[in-house]
């Protein structure tokens, strides 16, 4: 480590003690909370996150400050449900707001996968502005840890993002798998710095009577791991949806992680969906959904959404516009220009 990295290190922990020391009065009272409702907290379970705030983290805290709450059998809850007991902001995204306390969505939905980074853009952003007591929606939360200092303090960070404009008539897209990689021709580096690690984008349609199935897949480089129940795995963000035929809508889609352990990354990432019926290795993946909606959701809402939860994945948009964002286009014409 260089004395540049260590001195950086070294104010960012002094930085950490110092708002953990102004927010003193802030975390005593709720350690007297929680010890009146049976669970001893100490100092050693709360952190200053500087994306995030004063977080306290002890498993399972949120069941046992709002025991009502509960989880579908995905692990989901619905939104509309929250917003019995919690109110939102709509300029801080993401945050479910009590008198003493902030229910914060899973860690999944950062960049990187990491606690300590702010969401991946924009999805949660997105998905914030939808009309959550009139749609059926439901969204994974973090369960042990909520953030204590109840203000509106937020993060407002921006990506040079692409939308996509996925107008096509869906009823006409031929079922079958369709795979997508980055140029082989990019090395590593630049595949992890403009391809944001992915290794390829699978997606499947396929209908059955008048409804039409849609999966995507985004597998990413074998170095970029997650840690979950004191585990390792390569994360796999997933999308599911529907689309009803008749009504000219998606009736259902829910976005997920799909972690696999070494052996079943190698043995999966190159294949496709139909693995499972082409080898006789079948592979189930641990599934952690993130969030779903039932009911009416039109073609750019999903495409916007699916856009931003797949962030800066160029593959994706490659697939809805048959061709990469135009600023991409540019940085690898300039990297084979120079590797000529």
């Amino acid at each position: 480590m260089t004395q540049m990295q260590e001195e950086f290190l070294k104010r960012e922990e002094e930085f950490r003690r110092e708002k953990l020391n102004e927010n003193f009065s802030i975390i005593n009272t709720f350690i007297d909370k929680l010890s009146l409702l049976g669970v001893e907290l100490n100092t050693s379970n709360f952190n200053y996150i500087p994306k995030t705030g004063i977080v306290v983290t002890y498993k399972n805290i949120l069941s046992i400050l709002n025991p009502s709450l509960h989880k579908d059998k995905e692990g989901l809850l619905r939104v509309s449900d929250l917003l019995e007991y919690y109110t939102i902001d709509n300029f801080v995204e993401g945050l479910f707001y009590s008198n003493d306390y902030i229910v914060l969505p899973h860690n999944f939905f950062r960049r990187g996968f990491h606690e300590q980074n702010h969401f991946a853009p924009s999805f949660i952003s997105e998905y914030w502005k939808l009309n959550h007591k009139e749609q059926e929606s439901y969204i994974s939360v973090d369960f042990n840890r909520v953030r204590i200092d109840v203000n509106k303090f937020g993060l407002l960070e921006r990506d040079k993002w692409f939308g996509s404009k996925f107008n096509k008539d869906i009823s006409k897209i031929g079922d079958g798998i369709i795979k997508f990689r980055p140029p082989m021709d990019l090395s590593e580096f630049y595949i992890n710095f403009l391809f944001n690690s992915v290794y390829s984008l699978e997606i499947k349609w396929n209908t059955k009577g008048s409804i039409k199935s849609f999966q995507a897949k985004e597998f990413k480089v074998s170095d970029v791991k997650v840690d979950f129940e004191g585990e390792k795995f390569h994360p796999a963000r997933y999308i599911h949806a529907e689309y009803d035929l008749v009504q000219n809508e998606f009736r259902h889609f829910d976005g997920a992680i799909h972690l696999y352990n070494d052996e079943e990354y190698y043995a999966r990432v190159n294949s496709d969906f139909n693995h499972n019926f082409k080898d006789n290795n079948k592979i189930k993946s641990k599934s952690f959904k993130l969030f779903k909606i039932n009911g009416s959701v039109d073609t750019d809402l999903w495409s916007l959404l699916s856009s931003h939860f797949l962030s800066k994945n160029p593959l994706f948009y490659e697939y809805l516009n048959e061709k990469y964002p135009d600023y991409l286009v540019g940085y690898i014409d300039r990297i084979r220009e120079r590797d000529i």
